[in-house]
């Protein structure tokens, strides 16, 4: 079953499971008795990139090379592509700029990432 926000008849029972597939508009008691997969508080820490990062590293999951030092990411643009990301919470893309390597990089953006390098 697909929950609306907005005009869903949907009230909530112990037992019941959602899976929140991203809403941060709202919060625990909105849902009410039931069991929610993907809280507002784990939606937002994913949604910020560096928290995201930082949570999965301290998880022990592997993450692409990120920074919020522009001198790592001058050096890493010596011979990679890096991803500037202006928007801590954007999403499709909003916020990324591209700098191909050797291209330079802008001191604006909150993090960089580097390009995974292929393996062979």
């Amino acid at each position: 079953m697909s929950l609306v926000s907005e005009g869903s008849r949907y009230r909530s029972r112990v037992g019941d499971i959602v899976v929140n597939y991203g809403n941060r508009r709202y919060n625990g008691s909105f849902f009410g008795g039931a069991t929610v997969l993907n809280s507002v508080v784990a939606l937002n820490r994913a949604a910020n990139k560096i928290t995201a990062f930082q949570t999965l590293e301290a998880a022990g999951v592997s993450t692409v090379e990120y920074s919020i030092r522009a001198a790592q990411a001058s050096e890493w643009n010596l011979d990679s592509i890096v991803y500037e990301r202006a928007i801590l919470n954007g999403h499709s893309g909003e916020g990324i700029t591209v700098r191909l390597p050797g291209e330079g990089i802008s001191p604006a953006p909150l993090v960089y990432q580097r390009y995974p390098r292929p393996t062979s």
